[in-house]
């Protein structure tokens, strides 16, 4: 799908500015291993500024996304907010750009901005999604939600990856235990 904006009244004034807001139906954002999936149009506005080397884009979009709690898998909704950023050039500049210069080309005096935004959500999108910070997540022996129930196990005292370091520098970080 494509999100195409019409650029044609910008791109022989240096400075001149044109602003598109609308919508773009989506299904699913993945990120590493979590998925999101769209409640709502994924809502954008962002602002094209023709700069002379080309047009810059800035602006926001957001929409309303449905994921697992990374502790305890439970679905839920959230916001998805990004900044878009991207620069357009005409295929009659391209030469000269930097080799590390990220772009997209100007078509027909027109742009896609759906990757942009797409790539603003990414960025954007949490890691490891929680449905509430305190989230007390599913116990890895029974398997219960511990927000709903208590369980009756125990958890086994998990030994330090720095326990090593503690026998060789002793208590107070010195090598060995002299004091």
């Amino acid at each position: 799908m494509t999100h195409r904006i019409n650029l044609k009244r910008i791109l022989g004034d240096l400075g001149e500015q044109l602003t598109a807001e609308g919508e773009i139906q989506m299904e699913t954002l993945t990120v590493g291993d979590v998925s999101f999936h769209f409640r709502t149009p994924v809502r954008f506005d962002v602002t094209f500024t023709n700069t002379g080397g080309g047009i810059v884009a800035d602006g926001t979009a957001e929409a309303t996304v449905a994921t697992e709690c990374s502790r305890c898998l439970a679905e839920f909704e959230m916001t998805l907010a990004g900044d878009v950023e991207a620069f357009y050039v005409q295929p009659d500049r391209v030469e000269g750009l930097p080799a590390e210069q990220e772009f997209e080309l100007i078509e027909d005096d027109k742009v896609d901005v759906e990757p942009a935004i797409i790539a603003a959500l990414a960025v954007d999108a949490p890691f490891a999604p929680l449905h509430a910070e305190e989230c007390k997540g599913i116990c890895p022996t029974c398997g219960c939600d511990r927000n709903v129930e208590e369980c009756a196990c125990e958890e086994e005292p998990v030994e330090s990856p720095f326990a090593v370091l503690k026998e060789m520098f002793g208590k107070e970080g010195n090598e060995g235990d002299e004091e």
